[in-house]
């Protein structure tokens, strides 16, 4: 029965002696690192230069997603100007013509999109003529650039009634209403009951917060709160698009853009070191004879895993012992072997 000094030279969850039998002690899947989380602002976009850098033309969009309207061709293109993104050249090919661009959501240092997500952004649609028609919208999509949830502002012609629409994506992967329509005057930007504007160049404020399976719209301040299932838990927010549209035969409405675009992770990932079970210079005494587990002195049969066995060496000349340790361990342990050689 040999006794086994083992002394590491780096951190290790666990060793395990293989020869006749294996005996392991520690914990074979203790890692050295563990994700932690915080809440980080990933985007905050009030400038030219913001837009313009993080915004880009969505070039793998042909069309905007279909909601209860055809999806809407991207033919148009977008640029800021003035105060935000808003519709720089106009094609008149369809009934609504569009230009889309995209905001790529970066991953947190452990390699991961954002599943929890809190989004604000702020909206000007107010027209100054009653001929004047557009839509207004924001997509955000997971890895797969399947819309979650969408935002939208659609005035579809002439008149003074414009109006919020929540959309979420249904089980046949169409986009559906949720929460009914909330309307408002596109020459005000008030609501019916005459509150605050809403959509006017001092006001705009909206969000969307995602949380677990839960997603949430505001409007005037109160939550609209839908329950995705157990798959939306998990999924993660990769892509967000704008979508402005103009109607053909109308003009657009003047005064569309998005002025600001604010986006925390609330489960922003990041790696902080564990201190494994051996430390460099411990040591570790195993006497298979005794059936002992000795650590620093102290006895340590509680790191016994089960299932494992102590053993003896059987008789011959040749016997080969293998230490191995944790997948992590940067340098291999000292190790000392013993045994008492005995003639049959």
């Amino acid at each position: 029965f040999p006794t086994i000094k083992i002394t590491p030279t780096a951190e290790s969850g666990f060793f395990g002696i293989a020869g006749q039998n294996v005996l392991e002690i520690g914990n074979p899947d203790e890692a050295d690192e563990k994700r932690k989380t915080k809440q980080t602002t990933i985007a905050d976009f009030k400038t030219q230069s913001d837009f313009d850098t993080n915004f880009v033309d969505a070039t793998d969009r042909t069309t905007s997603w279909e909601t209860n309207i055809s999806p809407i061709p991207n033919n148009s293109k977008l640029k800021w100007k003035t105060d935000g993104i808003r519709m720089s050249t106009f094609s008149q090919a369809a009934t609504w013509n569009a230009g889309i661009q995209r905001y790529d959501v970066p991953k947190d240092s452990t390699g991961q999109y954002p599943v929890n997500w809190h989004a604000q952004f702020n909206t000007f649609f107010i027209q100054n003529n009653a001929r004047q028609a557009g839509r207004f919208q924001l997509y955000f999509c997971d890895e797969n650039k399947q819309p979650l949830a969408m935002f939208e502002i659609f005035k579809g012609g002439a008149g003074q009634n414009a109006e919020l629409i929540f959309w979420l994506i249904g089980g046949d992967n169409k986009m559906h209403k949720f929460g009914g329509d909330k309307p408002f005057n596109a020459s005000t930007g008030k609501a019916p009951g005459g509150v605050t504007s809403l959509f006017d160049a001092a006001h705009g404020g909206q969000a969307i917060i995602k949380q677990g399976n839960k997603i949430s719209f505001y409007w005037k301040g109160v939550a609209y709160s839908y329950l995705m299932g157990d798959a939306g838990s998990s999924t993660k927010l990769a892509y967000v698009y704008v979508v402005e549209a103009s109607r053909q035969n109308y003009p657009v409405i003047n005064n569309m853009s998005l002025k600001s675009f604010k986006l925390t992770n609330l489960n922003d990932g990041y790696m902080v070191n564990v201190v494994n079970k051996y430390q460099p210079n411990d040591e570790i005494i195993v006497n298979m004879d005794a059936k002992k587990i000795i650590v620093n002195g102290q006895g340590a049969n509680s790191d016994y895993i089960t299932g494992s066995d102590f053993f003896s060496i059987p008789a011959g000349q040749s016997q080969k012992i293998d230490i191995v340790y944790s997948s992590f361990t940067t340098s291999p342990p000292k190790i000392e072997f013993s045994w008492k050689e005995r003639i049959l």
